[in-house]
């Protein structure tokens, strides 16, 4: 893995100080990895490792202050791959999450859509040599990267028409089809109330954005509680909304029951997990 590629702006980035135990395990078992260098805005140094899980859609990115001595090269790199808050110092020897990230073909239309719907301001955003970024606070910081002048048919743009045009063909109201391509989303867990769930799916038919919700699998008949619900973003991802559990957020009787088989089981339970809001 030599260089960097457009199609790494879809992935999960988190802090890990010993970045060396990654790269040794990458280099023994011959695992292709990137090592690049970075400045914060804060003038500190940091190191980024990217990773490809192999047969999957997944890439990891690994950030620290420590130099991954052992890397066989390290790059340097023009932009912030994360943007820390002012006078937040990470240091830690477990995972911490840090960032999701995915490509935008029009960074305007992203803002315009977390404004409209989620009521989110950016808290980053910049132009830098053939593109743009944006990145807002969501439960976690989600950053979008538009990139022009990519050569070839197959551009990230051309996978986000893709997904775009199967969102709107099989989920183009609350009772379309979910499509499998929902698996590719980020999870926020947050307060919820009835009335928040019926403004915010307002919006969303007014817009003609489609989305998914599910109700409470472990009810009886006639409970209507919300579990969690998917909505699609700008470029064909999604993001899962899940109200915390002691939330009791009324939703039509004709919502779908949720089906734990859905789920690996240790994520099944999600009106228990809560998504820490770090302020990275």
């Amino acid at each position: 893995m030599s260089q960097y590629s457009p199609w790494m702006d879809h992935h999960f980035a988190f802090y890990f100080e010993d970045i060396d135990k990654f790269v040794d395990d990458f280099e023994h078992d011959d695992v292709p990895y990137l090592a690049l260098s970075w400045t914060a805005a804060t003038g500190e140094v940091y190191y980024s490792v990217l990773v490809h899980a192999l047969h999957t859609q997944t890439v990891y990115e690994i950030i620290s202050r420590s130099h991954p001595v052992r890397a066989a090269h390290v790059q340097s790199w023009p932009l912030e791959r994360h943007f820390f808050s002012a006078g937040i110092r990470v240091e830690s020897n477990s995972i911490l999450p840090l960032h999701i990230s995915r490509t935008a073909r029009d960074i305007s239309r992203v803002i315009e859509f977390y404004d409209g719907v989620f009521d989110l301001q950016p808290i980053a955003e910049g132009q830098f040599d053939g593109g743009r970024y944006v990145v807002f606070d969501h439960g976690m910081h989600i950053q979008y990267w538009q990139r022009n002048g990519q050569a070839g048919e197959r551009t990230t743009a051309w996978l986000e028409r893709k997904l775009e045009a199967v969102n709107q063909e099989l989920l183009p109201s609350e009772a379309g089809c979910w499509p499998i391509w929902g698996d590719n989303h980020y999870t926020v867990t947050m307060p919820m109330t009835t009335d928040n769930y019926t403004e915010l799916t307002a919006r969303l038919k007014a817009r003609g954005t489609g989305y998914r919700s599910f109700r409470d699998p472990d009810g009886g008949t006639g409970v209507t509680a919300l579990f969690t619900m998917y909505i699609p973003l700008p470029g064909g991802w999604y993001v899962e909304i899940a109200p915390l559990a002691m939330d009791h957020v009324e939703v039509p009787e004709s919502t779908p029951r949720w089906d734990p088989t859905y789920c690996y089981p240790d994520c099944a339970d999600i009106g228990t997990a809560q998504t820490t809001k770090h302020a990275l």
